[in-house]
């Protein structure tokens, strides 16, 4: 009988494993046509629901920006209470020491007093040398010249550090009324993105269907955040002189000076030759250039800056995800360890970029020649 319930533990442990294996399986696909039947949904909605989602889309997308804020001023507000805390034994060791050289130098005026002018008189006549009545001379102007200068070095440390306190303490209550107030816009938030969810609540069984994609939507964001901060650790050292062809930049004279021009196909090129990036399209009209991610369903639209003379620097004012609007605290928090960037300088030499100028399909360079 032992055996046969042996037995048929060893059957059954499989069996387990297996259903296991199964529903975590089962679930995983669940998950996964979740997150394919969102996708699909978000490219075929109608113009009402998209309304909606893109209401709902930036509230959310506001909510997080001032999380973000307080989380930092709360970070700021810990930092400055270390200071505080600092200054604090600082002025404590500081008073005492005040307080230690204070009553030196009462001693030595109230001995000054009781012996009278006569006593440091006789010490003074009562040297045995020349050399040994000028160390006298030297001792009793030292004691009497440093101990007031110690006793004013002291006090305006004194001073300094009790209103480096309280100029703490100010910043210390600004911080704490602005946390305050963060927390109320905060509220101010959530009652109007409730406000919102009773429209939704209005269309009743599409209330889920709402939900559920604006849920997607916040954690593709996350996603959007590290595939941008990776782009822009990628993006510096992407051109280099051997992956562009002898005719990649088109060199013109003018009254200005040299211009370099880069067409934006010459661009694209060179970015898709990089096996580490997604598809990734850039165009060029007049004082605007837009990026787009096609298989992310996100367009960001800014300029070119020059930084340091040799890199261009993709600064981002706008952008849509999935055609809903992108608030400017999303984008910044996108980019907030660094702007995409393009390191010119392999083919710039010891050159310079002056001006640069975004036409019709092209980028124009006014280089610097330095010779």
């Amino acid at each position: 009988m032992g055996k046969f319930m042996g037995k048929k533990k060893i059957i059954v442990l499989p069996l387990i494993v297996l259903f296991l294996l199964v529903s975590f399986s089962s679930s995983m696909k669940a998950e996964e046509d979740t997150i394919e039947d969102v996708e699909e949904k978000l490219m075929d909605i109608s113009e009402e629901e998209r309304i909606i989602l893109e209401e709902l889309f930036i509230i959310a997308q506001d909510i997080e920006e001032l999380e973000r804020q307080r989380n930092r001023i709360a970070q700021e507000i810990e930092a400055m209470k270390v200071d505080i805390e600092n200054l604090e034994e600082l002025i404590q060791r500081e008073t005492l020491n005040y307080e230690e050289k204070l009553n030196i130098l009462e001693q030595f005026l109230v001995s000054y007093q009781r012996m009278g002018p006569s006593s440091f008189i006789d010490i003074i006549l009562s040297a045995d040398s020349i050399t040994n009545l000028l160390e006298r001379i030297n001792i009793l102007r030292y004691l009497a010249k440093n101990s007031a200068e110690l006793l004013k070095s002291i006090e305006e440390i004194r001073d300094k550090l009790v209103a480096e306190k309280e100029n703490l303490n100010e910043k210390l209550a600004a911080l704490s009324k602005r946390e305050e107030e963060l927390k109320e816009t905060i509220l101010k938030e959530e009652e109007k993105k409730a406000q919102l969810e009773e429209r939704l609540a209005s269309l009743e069984e599409d209330r889920e269907y709402f939900q559920e994609r604006l849920n997607a939507m916040m954690a593709m964001i996350d996603e959007l955040a590290e595939l941008l901060k990776f782009l822009s650790q990628e993006f510096v050292n992407i051109i280099e002189s051997e992956n562009l062809p002898e005719d990649a930049v088109e060199y013109l004279i003018s009254r200005d000076g040299i211009i370099g021009k880069i067409s934006q196909d010459v661009f694209n090129d060179v970015i898709s030759k990089h096996p580490n990036i997604p598809e990734t399209l850039f165009r060029f009209y007049p004082e605007r250039v837009e990026m787009e991610i096609g298989e992310k369903n996100l367009l960001l639209v800014g300029t070119f800056v020059i930084i340091d003379g040799h890199l261009i620097e993709f600064q981002v004012k706008e952008g849509v995800f999935y055609d809903m609007v992108l608030t400017k605290e999303t984008i910044d928090e996108f980019f907030r360890e660094g702007n995409l960037s393009l390191d010119l300088k392999s083919i710039l030499g010891n050159n310079s970029i002056k001006k640069i100028l975004i036409i019709e399909e092209h980028v124009q360079m006014l280089i610097e020649l330095n010779i």
